[in-house]
């Protein structure tokens, strides 16, 4: 059986981001440049209609409500509707795109990856579990999946709409908006405690995700033993207690999840009540309409949501970049021994085979 030590390389996290392995990732988005381009495009254009949709509540509230012109009313919620729209369209799009790229890559990298399996030699296989390679060409790829999928084109995206509402806030009330960024410290605090916290429980994951895979194969492969030696209750009592552990990791990152966007909101909560509190006060000197009021307060609402994604894709980068370095582990590994493709076929040959020093001895 595979000893617990053997899983340390499911433990190394790793950093969140490898600028060495992120840049052998991409090549095998290269291929796909041109619809991760498109894509981003469509990202950054859907991302800019969202920022219109505040505005287009603003000048039903100031031009029409404000002054009782019902009549534009119409107007306004015909534009509203038609940005929706095309935001969906282009939404749609995008997440096609990058849904239909990360299958290729992902395609791409179990084939490599399964291409050089074929060429190792046995005793890679004596001292690998056979879990672990599964492992390897399903779980691993499977989270560099969701990394090109949903992770790269939407960090950027997330990023991108954050520096809009910024420079929005910042047009529509420098003062208001100095107030929203004064409980940043608050979410930097909570996102900083909630990151270690999702490490760890993710850590924890994976390695216990592998000691089950591991001792699946293994006890499925040598059930005819375990039936010889009559061995089947301490077999499925290992199990239930490699099982509750993973069950219990799970637990933990879902209890991380469940904590930091209810702390999120309520960070979100607290600068609303500031925001209403100081605006109601514009609005009665006439430094601030209640258009403006109420577009600035959509806005901010809008400015949690990119910072609530961006805790989970980095949960996703960290997870992309461990599953990488163990993937590039696998296929830097070289064979011992390499087929030659027209071997040499030897004319002086006796019949007879002589082995001389050959020995064999168990792995300590």
């Amino acid at each position: 059986m595979v000893a617990a030590n053997d899983y340390h390389d499911e433990e190394a996290l790793g950093k969140a981001y490898d600028a060495r392995l992120m840049k052998r990732l991409l090549k095998y988005a290269r291929p796909y440049r041109v619809g991760l381009g498109v894509a981003t495009i469509l990202l950054i254009g859907g991302s800019a209609l969202q920022l219109l949709l505040p505005v287009m509540v603003q000048i039903g509230i100031d031009k029409y409500l404000m002054t009782k012109e019902i009549g534009g009313l119409g107007e306004i919620t015909l534009v509203y509707g038609g940005i929706l729209a095309a935001s969906f369209i282009l939404s749609y799009v995008q997440l096609y795109i990058t849904m239909l790229i990360g299958q290729k890559v992902q395609y791409d990298i179990r084939m490599e990856i399964f291409g050089h399996l074929q060429k190792l030699h046995m005793q890679f296989f004596d001292k690998n579990p056979v879990g672990r390679l599964v492992t390897r060409v399903t779980n691993d790829v499977n989270v560099l999946n969701e990394m090109f999928s949903s992770g790269l084109v939407a960090i950027f995206g997330d990023i991108i709409t954050l520096v809009g509402i910024v420079i929005a806030l910042l047009y529509y009330n420098w003062q208001l908006a100095l107030l929203t960024f004064a409980v940043l410290p608050l979410l930097i605090i909570a996102t900083a405690v909630f990151r270690r916290k999702a490490r760890q429980a993710y850590r924890d994951v994976r390695t216990r995700l592998a000691r089950l895979n591991a001792f699946i194969q293994e006890h499925i492969t040598g059930i005819s033993i375990i039936q010889l030696f009559t061995r089947e209750k301490a077999a499925l009592d290992e199990f239930s207690s490699i099982n509750a552990d993973l069950r219990s990791a799970h637990f933990r990152s879902v209890y991380y999840h469940a904590a930091f966007f209810p702390v999120v909101e309520i960070i979100s909560a607290i600068s609303l009540g500031i925001l209403l509190y100081y605006g109601s006060g514009q609005i009665i000197l006439t430094a601030l309409t209640f258009g403006e009021l109420v577009a600035f307060i959509q806005l901010v609402q809008r400015f949690y949501y990119p910072i609530r994604d961006l805790a989970e894709k980095y949960n996703i980068l960290q997870a992309s970049m461990a599953s990488s370095e163990r993937i590039f582990n696998l296929l830097d590994t070289a064979p011992e021994m390499i087929q030659e493709e027209l071997p040499h076929k030897s004319k002086m040959f006796s019949g007879s085979i002589k082995f001389e020093n050959v020995w064999f001895a168990y792995n300590k």
